[in-house]
């Protein structure tokens, strides 16, 4: 009994200080300093410190974990004005982050500048691997000789050169590479394939210095840069290029070739939300409708009870308190801005001194207040529909109620006007046309539960019902067109895009219809919670309840997030989309 009972004294002894010291070794920040060498396999987590040159011996596999942090130390050993925090490694490098948790490799100056680490150089090694990583603030970031390996969906920027690679077998595949002050992606004598990369506001985008070796160069953005493409002074031979967009080839030198794109390649970029992101907006509140643009302006609900205005090309913005919630998307003309809360007041509110101009009320509705039907203006009206059926015509200058009527019915769907007529499907299956030429009624019942707006295509009014049934009517409400379509459906409406009629359902089918036919549909494992946009006819955006964004471009789909759930539809600007989240923000990307 005493002998079982020392062992096992002896073995929670154990376990406890082999528990601590794991806690503390994966918990506690790494330091290395001029001179360190790793000489055995070791696995970085955490924060890295580096102040000075960091060695990896040959035969030596550093693992770094994903959202591991490298932070370097500016240091100048021989006063020579440049920095001596580097890492040089004969051996082999897996860096292996996640879109959501990349790894970081930068500065640890408090005023962070281009140079504040050298490099991480790396010299006869295979099997090199990185993934999800953001290199920034450093000399020459990725140096690389005589190496084999992989670097893919990485970011490259704020460093002088973004890479200098000769005599190496690599991979570089969907990464960013933007605001290097020298070359981007600049290589020699090489067997690389470089493919899907955005190559963006740099002095050298592209640069071969002598050869391009077996290099193959295909399907990249590089645009915006003081010199797209370049070749060095002792360049030998000819560097041919692939399809490529490329916004400038005035400037292109005789010994390059290529097949220039009009238009960017889409998903060119890493899948990590840096990539992506101009700026974002923290609020207070649920960011749950959609926005309405008017120039270069955005009008913005929160659940915080404030409309954000938003300067779209800066991002600085203001709030307009309203006092109460809305998920409706503002209307805008080049005077006021007019928002519907959901106590059923609609304020038409100054854009240049944000004073309420006049309001008006509906009458009390019974109904859930959430996903109410947008406000839209028509020439000198207002035109707006409560969700408990109290409908108006309003005149947008001065107030003045010009048509008023109440609906039976339940009312999410935004108004749809065609050939001066307004069309209005409510959750009942009600569809009321109300003339704007006389404003007589005409109505017309279905068996179906109407959430989305309709849409013109062909010359028809396509109804979407929540089972899934797709109407095609005439001005005179008949019906010329019937489809049923598998999923379930509510706030998603039918786009055009590409002349067919695409559809995205909440349970992650994407339907492709021509006139009278399912010409293609998939199963996918989204949940598409809003109205898509379509982008230039080039694609389609189209929001998730898991806070993706899933482009759709009539072949293939690909996606970026997690944003945070969205349940409204973004918004276009130039090559901006704007959109606002569950997780109280508002976003600005760039997409390409």
């Amino acid at each position: 009994m005493i002998r079982r009972s020392i062992l096992l004294q002896i073995l929670i002894v154990s376990f406890l200080t082999n528990f601590i010291f794991f806690v503390s070794y994966s918990l506690a920040d790494l330091f290395y300093y001029h001179g360190d060498k790793i000489s055995k396999n070791t696995e970085w987590r955490g924060r890295v410190f580096i102040k000075g040159t960091l060695y990896i011996d040959k035969g030596v596999e550093l693992k770094i974990s994903p959202g591991t942090k490298i932070l370097f130390k500016k240091l100048d050993v021989d006063n020579d004005g440049v920095s001596e925090s580097l890492i040089i490694s004969s051996g082999t490098i897996k860096a292996v982050g996640e879109r959501e948790n990349p790894i970081m490799f930068t500065s640890d100056e408090i005023n962070k500048n281009w140079g504040d680490w050298r490099e991480i150089q790396i010299n006869h090694a295979r099997n090199i691997h990185f993934e999800y990583c953001i290199f920034e603030y450093g000399e020459y970031a990725l140096h690389i000789h005589f190496s084999e390996g992989i670097i893919r969906n990485c970011i490259f920027r704020n460093n002088a050169d973004g890479t200098r690679i000769g005599n190496a077998k690599l991979e570089i595949k969907n990464n960013l590479f933007e605001k290097n002050i020298g070359k981007a992606l600049n290589f020699t004598s090489s067997k690389l394939i470089i493919s899907r990369n955005t190559i963006r506001n740099n002095r050298d985008g592209l640069f071969v210095f002598e050869k391009s070796g077996e290099t193959i160069i295909d399907e990249n953005n590089i645009y915006d840069n003081h010199a797209n493409i370049k070749v060095g002074d002792f360049f030998q031979g000819k560097l041919r290029i692939g399809k490529t967009f490329v916004n400038n080839t005035l400037d292109l030198q005789k010994e390059i070739s290529i097949e220039k794109l009009e238009r960017p390649i889409l998903g060119a970029m890493p899948n990590i939300k840096d990539a992506y992101i101009i700026y974002n907006i923290d609020t207070d509140g649920f960011v749950d409708g959609g926005l309405g643009i008017f120039n270069n302006v955005a009008y913005i609900p929160s659940f915080d009870g404030n409309v954000y205005e938003v300067n779209l090309d800066s991002g600085s913005y203001l709030k307009i308190l309203v006092n109460d919630f809305t998920d409706s998307v503002p209307a805008i003309d080049e005077n006021n801005v007019y928002i519907l809360t959901w106590d059923g007041i609609i304020r038409a509110i100054d854009r240049k001194n944000k004073k309420i101009i006049w309001l008006d009320k509906f009458n009390p509705s019974l109904k859930d207040d959430h996903r109410m039907a947008s406000p839209i203006l028509y020439e000198e009206y207002l035109i707006a529909i409560s969700q408990g059926g109290h409908f108006k015509i309003i005149n947008k200058s001065n107030g003045k109620v010009i048509f008023d009527a109440v609906f039976n019915g339940e009312f999410r769907a935004t108004p749809l006007i065609f050939e001066k007529n307004i069309f209005l499907p409510s959750v009942t299956g009600d569809l009321y046309k109300i003339s704007l030429k006389d404003f007589n009624i005409h109505n017309k019942k279905f068996d179906v539960n109407f959430y989305s707006t309709p849409i013109v295509y062909n010359g028809l009014i396509y109804l979407l019902g929540s089972n899934g049934k797709l109407i095609g009517i005439d001005v005179d409400l008949n019906i010329k067109k019937y489809l049923e379509l598998k999923g379930h459906f509510r706030y998603q409406s039918p786009v055009v895009f590409k002349d067919k009629i695409v559809l995205f359902s909440l349970d992650g089918y994407i339907y492709e219809i021509s006139s009278d036919k399912i010409d293609n549909y998939k199963k996918t494992d989204y949940i598409f919670t809003a109205t898509p946009i379509v982008y230039d006819n080039i694609f389609i955006l189209v929001p998730t309840f898991q806070g993706e964004l899933v482009f759709f471009d009539g072949v293939k789909t690909f996606n970026i997030g997690n944003f945070g759930e969205i349940q409204f539809s973004p918004a276009v600007y130039g090559d901006k989309i704007v959109f606002g989240t569950r997780n109280n923000k508002i976003y600005a990307i760039k997409i390409w």
